[in-house]
């Protein structure tokens, strides 16, 4: 923290003006109403200047998309291959790439029944291949 010279409010290390009294520390002054607007103004610029650049940026960049695919495994815990080799083909053919994959736990719970003293019930899990794929659907100017 550093004190403002002028009005000795207390203001942050990185604050180049007092709030209170608009002291800059980088002029030692304040600054008249001219230079004042004058900054703004460049601020203001050089934001605008900034903003364009960045849109000029994405706009030259590729593009992409995204689907998803998902694959249940068999009842007996195992990846179903057929499945899988029949997905990645058919997205191939489409002009899709493979970018990820995620395995996924699905939990199933089923409400118990109670007869008498007994109670039954069902709590299953079985587990799911997230497939994730990207292609280019613009190159940009890059």
């Amino acid at each position: 923290m550093k004190t403002c010279p002028k009005c000795k409010e207390l203001v942050g290390d990185n604050v180049d003006s007092c709030f209170n009294c608009n002291y800059n520390f980088i002029l030692k002054r304040v600054p008249s109403y001219e230079e004042t607007i004058e900054f703004q103004e460049n601020i203001a610029a050089v934001k605008k200047k900034q903003e364009e650049e960045r849109i000029e940026l994405i706009k030259s960049a590729p593009r992409y998309e995204y689907t998803t695919a998902r694959i249940i495994d068999n009842a007996d815990g195992s990846t179903n291959q057929m499945q899988l080799q029949s997905v990645l083909m058919e997205y191939a053919n489409a002009g899709w790439k493979l970018h990820s994959v995620i395995t996924n736990e699905i939990g199933k719970n089923v409400s118990s029944v109670s007869i008498g003293r007994f109670t039954g019930g069902t709590n299953a899990t079985m587990d799911e291949v997230i497939l994730i794929f990207e292609r280019m659907i613009s190159r940009g100017n890059l």
